[in-house]
């Protein structure tokens, strides 16, 4: 695709820089925010090094005072619930036969303080077993 509008737009060559804006460039611009800047700097670390001096002074060596208070009197309890039973096989032998089934159960702790903030911790345990539940014929 020779487009004419494009080939007129390569060979356009940049022009020359107005003469204000050339002799902008030439000059290095001023840096006084840098001048300023580094006396701040040096301020804001004369500040922190006396601030650590008088926190040294001031410190005291003595241990913080603990006061023991009440120990805290907990309330236990603990729930063991079945959650769900799921027949799996029967096995026989003889004149003998199981039933072998499949058991999800959960056991609850509940621990609760009797202090003056109360607090309550549930912890629970889930669990799964295959028990073999005998199959009596009469």
């Amino acid at each position: 695709m020779n487009d004419p509008l494009e080939a007129q737009l390569r060979r356009l060559r940049p022009g020359a820089l107005p003469a204000e804006v050339q002799t902008r460039l030439e000059v290095p611009p001023f840096r006084e925010s840098t001048a300023r800047r580094g006396k701040i700097v040096r301020f804001v670390f004369a500040a922190a090094a006396a601030a650590a001096v008088v926190a040294l002074l001031l410190r005291h060596d003595a241990p913080p005072v603990v006061t023991p208070g009440p120990s805290p009197v907990f309330a236990d309890s603990e729930i063991r619930r079945v959650q769900d039973v799921r027949p799996l096989a029967v096995v026989s032998e003889g004149l003998r036969a199981w039933e072998l089934v499949e058991v999800n159960w959960v056991e609850e702790n509940t621990h609760v303080s009797a202090s003056n903030d109360p607090l309550a911790v549930q912890i629970s345990h889930p669990h799964r077993t295959i028990v073999p539940v005998e199959i009596l014929l009469d």
